[in-house]
């Protein structure tokens, strides 16, 4: 509509908007949004200490924090630290879904996760703070270089739509989420979880969403499919997607991250080195 808006109402209208959701001038400046992912409660002081110690551009970046929780003692908590860290942003945005924790493993998280991954993508691409890139970061995922950021927000370039990390699977099968695909035509084959490297930047085809900068607009919701595989979750088909419209997927070995667990009740952590390189063959579980 405001095509047909005179200047002057658009202006202020511009300016009740910014006002509104707290943003200010310099804007343009902004290129980056921090995404956070929180769903868990044993591992928040760690996700804390790392998020207060990782080194970004803070003041040209957006926060949006996503809590999958009606847990109000833990969203009080991780309020309570967004409105102290916040300040070091350009400016910050929490959600709360307010629903119960799903742990079946089955259909149920596998569509909680694709919820979650649809309504980020919505929010990122919202016109009033919609950047060029964003770096999310899942709440259990932790990298051990305060410099990880930067270190994958130097491999954007022309035709990569998002450069990863590196993290082990905290299940009983030790692999990474980083993999090479097979496929024909319209179905997934298998996924090749590779060896752990140390150093280099290499091409791969799919991964799980714990640590990696993405640019925006290479992000679409129908590449979030209602479409699941045992060994390949919504993250995975999204990244299949990725690669089938034509867009490059990098992994920066020199970037790894503890994966934070609990195990009998005691908080533990897993490193890539421990993964092993398996192949899995996928079935397709529903459309």
């Amino acid at each position: 509509t405001w095509s047909n808006t005179k200047q002057v109402e658009i202006n202020e209208t511009r300016n009740y908007l910014f006002k509104k959701h707290s943003l200010r001038k310099g804007i343009e400046k902004v290129d980056c949004t921090f995404v956070s992912v929180i769903s868990r409660e044993f591992c928040l002081d760690r996700y804390f200490d790392c998020i207060k110690k990782l080194k970004m551009p803070r003041k040209k970046m957006h926060w949006f924090i996503y809590v999958d929780s009606k847990d109000e003692k833990m969203i009080d908590k991780i309020r309570e630290f967004v409105e102290k860290e916040g300040k070091r942003f350009y400016s910050w945005r929490m959600f709360a879904t307010m629903r119960s924790p799903v742990n079946d493993g089955g259909k149920e998280i596998r569509q909680r996760h694709r919820d979650n991954f649809i309504t980020i993508i919505r929010e990122l691409k919202s016109f009033l703070v919609k950047t060029t890139y964003f770096f999310m970061l899942e709440d259990d995922t932790i990298p051990e270089d305060e410099n990880a950021f930067y270190k994958l927000r130097k491999n954007i370039r022309d035709g990569v739509a998002m450069v990863l990390g590196v993290e082990a699977s905290r299940n009983e099968t030790k692999v990474l989420g980083v993999a090479k695909l097979k496929w024909d035509n319209n179905n997934l084959l298998e996924r090749h979880c590779l060896k752990p490297k140390r150093k280099g930047v290499e091409e791969v085809d799919g991964t799980g969403w714990y640590c990696f900068v993405g640019r925006t607009d290479a992000f679409k919701e129908e590449y979030i499919p209602d479409i699941y595989y045992d060994w390949a979750n919504s993250d995975v088909v999204n990244c299949w997607k990725l690669r089938q419209a034509g867009w490059k997927i990098l992994v920066n070995w020199s970037v790894w991250c503890k994966h934070i667990y609990l195990e009998d009740g005691k908080i533990k952590e897993r490193t890539p080195d421990e993964a092993e390189e398996r192949i899995f063959k996928l079935t397709r579980q529903n459309e």
